[in-house]
């Protein structure tokens, strides 16, 4: 039994074990895991210092699913001269929804959803 997917929200054993040994909590685990696979510009920005493993291996976790993205959202927030983790934070919000990433087409259909919604429940109280 080896490393699990480092996409799995529960660690495994192995990964608990491993945190543990490390004196690291199992998340930040995962979170520098996710940097293996994380897209080549992202780790080329963390080997020119020019942002720091643990925000980019954050961005890499949160949008893995997207690494275009992830990309995007890295290189913006090395551009930024302070409050990066705020930063990304924010950026990584605005990519997904409530956590999950979808597509562009999946967000618009959402949102026209919310606005039908709405709509409909304005109607009803009228």
């Amino acid at each position: 039994m080896g490393i699990s997917d480092p996409t799995d929200k529960q660690p495994s054993c192995n990964e608990f074990v491993a945190a543990t040994n490390l004196g690291i909590n199992d998340h930040y685990l995962r979170t520098l895991l996710s940097l293996v696979e994380a897209p080549k510009e992202v780790k080329e920005l963390i080997e020119e210092k020019k942002i720091d493993t643990s925000t980019a291996g954050e961005i890499a976790y949160r949008l893995k699913e997207r690494p275009e993205k992830a990309v995007e959202v890295v290189k913006k927030v090395a551009k930024a001269e302070k409050n990066r983790r705020e930063l990304a934070r924010r950026l990584v919000k605005e990519v997904t929804f409530n956590g999950l990433c979808l597509s562009a087409k999946m967000r618009d259909q959402i949102g026209e959803w919310q606005i039908v919604t709405t709509q409909s429940q304005l109607d009803i109280a009228n």
